[in-house]
C-alpha cells in the first residue's frame, strides 16, 4: 500500500505549490486586470473625444457660423465632456502605455483652453472677437483629423464608439493628401 511518509508530506508539498503558484498569478492577475482597465479608459476617451470633435463640427458648421461663432466658447462649455480625461489622469501608470496618449493630452489641453474660466490675469478669449475666439475650436479639429488621417488615432475604434465620426473620417482619409490638408487648415484659420 502507500507509505505513511508519503501521506504525511503532501499537505506540505500542496502548500509550497500553492504558494509557488501566487507568486506567479497574482502578478498576471494585475496585468490582466490592468489590460482590460486601459482598454475601457481608452474606449472611453475615444468615445469623449468623438462627442467633442461633433460639438466642435456643430458649433463651426459654415451653414450655421455666422449664428453661433459669437457664442462658440459658451457653447463649447456647455457642451464639452473631459470626465473620462480626468479620471485617466488619475490612472497614469496604467495609460502610459498607450502610444496616442501623448496626442490624446494634446487634445484635451487645447479644449480646456478654449472651456476652462481663464486664471487669473490672463484674458478670457469668449470676450474677444468672434471670429478669434473659433479659431482654436478650428485647430482642434484639424489636429483630430489629422491624427485619424495620419494612423496616431485609431478609426476602427472610433467606429466602435461612434460610427459616424468614423465615416466622416474614413472619408477624409481616403481622398485627403498631405497638401490639400495643408490647404484646409489654412483656409479654416481664415474662417472660411
Amino acid at each position: 500500500m502507500f507509505d505513511w511518509k508519503v501521506l504525511a508530506g503532501l499537505p506540505a508539498a500542496g502548500a509550497i505549490a500553492g504558494y509557488i503558484g501566487s507568486l506567479f498569478s497574482d502578478p498576471l492577475k494585475k496585468e490582466i486586470g490592468d489590460r482590460k482597465l486601459r482598454r475601457l479608459i481608452r474606449k472611453s476617451l475615444y468615445r469623449e473625444i468623438a462627442s467633442n470633435y461633433c460639438g466642435l463640427i456643430m458649433f463651426l458648421d459654415p451653414a450655421r457660423l455666422s449664428l453661433l461663432e459669437h457664442r462658440f466658447v459658451h457653447n463649447m462649455r456647455d457642451y464639452a465632456h473631459t470626465s473620462a480625461f480626468d479620471y485617466a489622469q488619475t490612472q497614469q501608470s496604467i495609460v502610459f502605455g498607450m502610444k496616442e496618449w501623448g496626442l490624446i493630452e494634446q487634445i484635451y489641453k487645447n479644449l480646456k483652453r478654449i472651456i476652462d474660466k481663464p486664471e487669473a490675469g490672463l484674458p478670457d478669449i469668449s470676450f474677444l472677437g468672434a471670429s478669434y475666439a473659433s479659431i482654436p475650436g478650428k485647430n482642434l479639429i484639424s489636429m483630430i483629423e489629422e491624427a485619424a488621417i495620419g494612423g496616431t488615432l485609431s478609426i476602427p475604434l472610433f467606429s466602435k464608439v461612434t460610427p459616424d465620426i468614423s465615416n466622416r473620417l474614413r472619408e477624409n482619409q481616403k481622398w485627403e493628401t498631405k497638401k490639400e490638408l495643408r490647404y484646409l487648415r489654412r483656409n479654416r484659420q481664415k474662417g472660411c
